[in-house]
């Protein structure tokens, strides 16, 4: 069924996008699949880097490690990093549920998506200005020596895997709602094309009104002219 005003190749290349939104699991399952295994990677990430020191800072007597439990108590700039390993176990189950929601359903749910990038984006934000304000308030002021700890570089990599496997997700879940869209948007565009098919009017009998113009003598469709007078025919 051809839609109105586009070519064949344009119409086959849209029929089989509809065919494809049609079938379970439309989206592209590979990219799905990392995106959901970075999101969980950096969950793990952040949630770990609670367990690892951020600062290690040069006594006489060897480093004092600092915790994120310790930065919070240092300034109340890093009254939110305590979010960062909560956020990271926040956005490695909701990256397990929206797994386990694709396996079982076949689908992939944009609000699970749209909350996937919300987490990473807001807990890589904290991570990312914790650690710049570490630089000033923690290891400036402390002995030549002091340097980050391992939870503020786990913390960086758990950022560069949150950003870019909720934007895989979220980019490849809205394609697949704009892809699940086609087959109503093509139904619609089809009945329109339909209603302005343009029909041909029925021919007009030579004739008008069945008799001659000029003598009124009655004549069939398809005469030429009069059979009485003569009078040609319009």
């Amino acid at each position: 069924m051809k839609l109105g005003g586009g070519s064949d190749a344009k119409q086959r290349k849209l029929e089989k996008r509809i065919e494809k939104a049609k079938r379970p699991h439309s989206t592209n399952q590979d990219a799905l699949v990392v995106g959901v295994a970075f999101c969980i990677l950096a969950g793990v990430l952040f949630a770990l880097s609670a367990a690892v020191s951020w600062a290690d800072l040069k006594v006489a007597d060897g480093f004092d490690h600092r915790y994120i439990m310790d930065l919070g108590k240092v300034s109340s700039s890093f009254s939110l990093i305590w979010i960062i390993p909560f956020a990271g176990i926040g956005l490695a189950v909701t990256s397990v549920a929206q797994l386990s929601r694709a396996v079982v359903e076949g689908r992939w749910k944009r609000e699970m998506a749209v909350v996937t990038l919300i987490l990473a984006i807001v807990t890589s934000i904290v991570s990312i200005i914790s650690i710049f304000w570490m630089q000033d308030l923690v290891i400036s002021p402390a002995a030549t020596g002091s340097n980050y700890g391992p939870g503020a570089f786990v913390s960086v990599f758990g950022a560069v895997f949150a950003i870019s496997g909720s934007l895989i997700l979220f980019a490849d879940v809205m394609r697949d709602e704009e892809e699940s869209e086609l087959p109503e948007r093509w139904a619609k565009s089809r009945d329109a094309s339909e209603e302005k098919e343009y029909v041909m009017p029925p021919e007009k009998p030579k004739g008008k009104g069945m008799k001659c113009p000029k003598c009124g003598a009655q004549v069939k469709p398809g005469w030429d002219e009069c059979p009485i007078c003569g009078a040609e025919l319009d």
